[in-house]
């Protein structure tokens, strides 16, 4: 794995801890780091191209923390009206960090759909469900209620 870090956030060895806890073969893969210009109402966002075989994350530098993360859970309630809402799981990001670490699992889990021969739509869910795992079982982010 090549990472090229574009932001001031130490996180270098974290992606590294993810990549080994996951037990995944990423010898292949590029990684990039970068701000969001300014402008985007998003706070982060990440990416996997199956093309370049890269996965790039992007965070606003003038975030303010907790910074609230809302992770798919799978649940899903009917309304009286009979239409559907998903259930989402809210974690705070107590910094950048947390926030990068998270989205780069995320997107390892895509990685990972690929590199098996999966189809890669419609798999958010459970790419949210496998980086929440991660991200707690190795202290990155506190387990929610």
């Amino acid at each position: 794995m090549r990472i090229r870090n574009l932001t001031d956030i130490d996180i270098y060895q974290t992606l590294w801890d993810i990549v080994a806890h996951a037990r995944m073969n990423t010898k292949d893969l590029q990684v990039r780091l970068v701000w969001i210009r300014g402008g985007s109402f998003r706070g982060y966002s990440g990416h996997y191209s199956t093309k370049d075989n890269q996965i790039v994350v992007r965070i606003r530098k003038d975030l303010t923390y907790p910074y609230p993360l809302q992770i798919a859970t799978g649940e899903w309630f009917e309304n009286t009206d009979g239409s559907f809402f998903q259930i989402y799981r809210k974690v705070l990001a107590k910094n950048a960090k947390q926030i990068l670490a998270f989205v780069f699992a995320h997107e390892l889990s895509h990685y990972n759909d690929h590199k098996l021969g999966y189809n890669l739509r419609y798999k958010q869910t459970k790419s949210d469900k496998f980086s929440y795992k991660i991200c707690t079982e190795l202290r990155l982010l506190e387990p929610s209620n």
